[in-house]
């Protein structure tokens, strides 16, 4: 034992230096390796989901120094500017969608058929007081359930990108605002808008209602914003619970319970004034109450007997028979109630619906507008608030 420290006393410190020399070599080369084991494996994964564009993106931002007023997000600056990380989400997003061919086309052909099935229904409706108001306000119902409930499956476009959202958001490859927008924007609302603008004027003009291009215009507008709206409310259950099951049954409920105040089912005058203020929280009332206002207002629907020649042959295919009802009209003394005629103004006023001003028709739209504000903007902070993943 003493030979050897009078060893390492004489051992040459250029030999100590050498020894620590390898042994830190060594550590070097672990930690190279294992870093390299790391990205290999995140670029696998990431070319596993075609998104091959995020590896570029990466290896440029290396030689990137990032701007001064950049954001920082959860302690790791984002190396490329915003609209660098939304032209590439979007492109994921849009390949997502492409890649997902079959959940879109069953979709398109199922709005298809059900507006197809709608307009044979309500082939070329009449005027008549018996059946005109009844059945426009029929079709206005069913198109509400198409638009709305059609939606439910948004639910799941953040559920299923949960992990990979926290992940990539810690280690910095691009902030919350850019992802949401990339998703909303690229693959939720092109799916969703279009069945509204192709198959629905389609169905309007099946259906027979105002030949006007401001009222066709008016009818596009009321059912893309509802439709904008209910897939914010599908997203923000989807974000908030974060369980395909629990958030589609929540947002089932959401629209039922919209759909109970829609003021066809229920109407709004009657009902307490406790829960008639809960109309103003429904999709259902302010799409409903516009379209009422934009094909019923001015309009008068008149008895059987006064329809136009070309009328009464369709109802004669009922079995309606007007030479009986003219001289029954004639001979009783309720003739003047079998001729007299309703107007469209006032059945809104029995329904509460306001219709007075150009206002009273906008005023639904914004309504619709200011509900689809509040459920992005709450499924934004949320995306937020998340917790990132810890690897």
């Amino acid at each position: 034992m003493i030979a050897f420290k009078k060893l390492l006393t004489l051992m040459p410190s250029a030999c100590v230096n050498i020894f620590r020399s390898v042994i830190t070599n060594q550590q070097q080369q672990q930690r190279q390796q294992q870093e390299k084991q790391h990205t290999i494996l995140n670029k696998a994964l990431l070319q596993a989901e075609g998104v091959n564009s995020i590896n570029d993106m990466l290896d440029d931002a290396k030689h990137i120094a990032p701007p001064a007023n950049q954001a920082l997000f959860n302690g790791r600056r984002s190396p490329l500017p915003f609209y660098r990380q939304f032209g590439i989400l979007a492109q994921r997003g849009f390949l997502s969608t492409v890649r997902d061919f079959n959940g879109a086309a069953v979709y398109l052909i199922a709005c298809a058929v059900f507006s197809l099935l709608l307009g044979f229904v309500y082939l070329k409706l009449d005027t008549s007081k018996e059946s005109g108001i009844q059945n426009r306000l029929g079709l206005f119902f069913f198109v509400c359930l198409q638009v709305i409930f059609f939606n439910t499956n948004c639910v799941e476009v953040f559920i299923r990108d949960f992990a990979r959202f926290r992940q990539e958001r810690f280690k910095g490859y691009y902030c919350t605002s850019a992802y949401f927008l990339s998703k909303v924007f690229c693959e939720v609302l092109p799916v969703r808008v279009f069945p509204v603008i192709v198959f629905l004027p389609m169905l309007y003009l099946m259906a027979g209602l105002k030949a006007d291009i401001s009222a066709i215009a008016i009818w596009e507008v009321v059912w893309l914003a509802t439709s904008i709206a209910s897939c914010g409310i599908a997203i923000l259950t989807g974000v908030v619970f974060n369980h395909l099951e629990l958030a589609s049954l929540f947002t089932c409920l959401v629209y039922s319970c919209m759909m109970a105040f829609s003021g066809y089912l229920l109407n709004m005058v009657s009902t307490w004034r406790v829960l008639s203020w809960l109309r103003y929280l429904s999709i259902f009332w302010y799409a409903f109450s516009a379209q009422s206002i934009n094909e019923l207002k001015g309009v008068e629907f008149c008895s059987l007997a006064k329809l136009s020649p070309s009328q009464q042959r369709s109802w004669a295919m009922s079995g309606v028979d007007f030479a009986v009802m003219d001289d029954e009209t004639n001979k009783n003394s309720t003739s003047s109630q079998l001729q007299s005629c309703v107007s469209g103004s006032e059945y809104l006023e029995t329904q509460g619906i306001s219709f007075d001003s150009p206002w009273s028709l906008w005023s639904n739209i914004l309504g619709l507008g200011c509900i689809s504000f509040f459920a992005y903007i709450s499924a934004y902070v949320r995306l937020r608030l998340l917790r990132n993943y810890v690897s």
